[in-house]
């Protein structure tokens, strides 16, 4: 969404650093925008049942078959087998949401919602200890590439 970000010293008397976030001749994303976004949800079941699945499948195709024939059967057959057993699904994300709302939180979150209107609130419970998780997971992740430290912030450390 922006084009430059600075940490500054403030400009006022403070401990603190002022955060400076500019775009390119002012253009500014709309604040309602909208993106469907795709992602295939992945669970043990659906694991258990693509193994098991997996074991009858004939990888090996015809002796006189070229290379690329050969590929493009196993691609094929790769193709649908996922598609068949993690398919895809779409969510909304809005440009208001938060930066670690990824498909598969915002996908948790929704169903978490939904369970919680229908009163089943150990199960939602569990749903919101595992949105956290995921959070805690992507912010690991982002922050791992600064090597634990997020740059400009007066040398605070991320603890994992």
């Amino acid at each position: 969404m922006f084009d430059a970000v600075r940490v500054v010293k403030s400009v006022v008397k403070s401990d603190h650093l002022a955060v400076v976030a500019y775009t390119e001749r002012g253009r500014v994303t709309p604040a309602n925008q909208t993106t469907r976004a795709r992602y295939r949800r992945v669970t043990p079941g659906q694991h258990a049942a693509f193994l098991q699945h997996i074991k009858g499948v004939d990888f090996t195709g015809s002796l006189i078959e070229t290379a690329q024939t050969a590929f493009d059967n196993f691609y094929n057959v790769a193709l649908r087998l996922l598609d068949q057993f993690y398919p895809e699904k779409t969510i909304t994300i809005k440009s208001r949401d938060p930066e670690h709302i990824m498909p598969l939180i915002k996908s948790l979150l929704c169903k978490k919602n939904k369970l919680m209107r229908a009163g089943r609130v150990e199960k939602a419970g569990a749903i919101a200890r595992r949105v956290g998780k995921e959070i805690v997971k992507h912010n690991r992740t982002r922050l791992h590439s600064t090597g634990g430290r997020m740059p400009g912030i007066c040398g605070l450390r991320y603890i994992s």
